[in-house]
């Protein structure tokens, strides 16, 4: 999926850079509410990035954690939380800090392509029905427990690979335009667009998730 790789990249350059300053216009001190933390546990419902009039959920921002879990402790073990990188660059980040920062840019970006798509491309019946038919079989996967504890249904896994294939297909439009498969050229007017947006993220409540059992 064309955003795996995206974080991917993100997550082995970022290493030793102010995550938060590459935009600028991000604010990451929303208050969370009294409501949100039950027991010492997020609530479902909580909101943890605002996006203009969008609100991402703990129950979605959970969809993704826990697919990028997968990707990454399937090469490197469920030890790789635990990797620091201030032998490399004293920059006291741990692997775990920095795959969070990178979610909450890959969920910023979807939400932002899907927006400034709505005029630019779509997805045909074909896809469509493919992209119900990802989101049934990833649904079927995961186990009772997994779904239940964070509300994860039908309709936020189908938006999820939606938003993945929009995505995907605003980054061959970019680069199409260009004429060239440049990765900078989309990443650049991507930062342009991002800039139309009043994006807020709730750092409170992203601090007290852990990839680490």
């Amino acid at each position: 999926m064309f955003f795996c790789v995206i974080l991917i990249t993100c997550i082995c350059t970022s290493c030793g850079n102010d995550l938060v300053s590459e935009y600028s216009k991000v604010v990451y001190n929303m208050s969370a509410k009294s409501s949100d933390i039950v027991d010492d546990k997020i609530n479902n419902d909580a909101v943890m990035i605002v996006i203009d009039d969008t609100n991402v959920t703990y129950s979605e921002v959970m969809l993704h954690i826990l697919s990028m879990q997968k990707e990454y402790e399937t090469v490197f073990s469920s030890n790789i939380w635990n990797y620091s990188f201030d032998d490399i660059d004293k920059s006291d980040l741990s692997f775990e800090k920095v795959a969070k920062e990178n979610i909450i840019k890959q969920i910023i970006m979807l939400k932002v392509l899907k927006s400034k798509a709505s005029k630019k491309v779509s997805l045909n019946n074909a896809e469509v029905l493919e992209v119900k038919k990802k989101a049934n079989k990833y649904l079927d996967k995961l186990p009772k427990k997994v779904k239940e504890e964070y509300s994860i249904k039908e309709d936020m896994l189908v938006n999820f690979f939606e938003e993945n294939y929009i995505a995907s297909k605003m980054y061959d439009l970019l680069t199409m335009e260009a004429k060239v498969a440049d990765d900078d050229i989309f990443f650049e007017k991507y930062k342009e667009w991002e800039k139309d947006y009043d994006i807020y993220v709730v750092s409170e409540l992203w601090d007290k998730i852990s990839f680490i059992d």
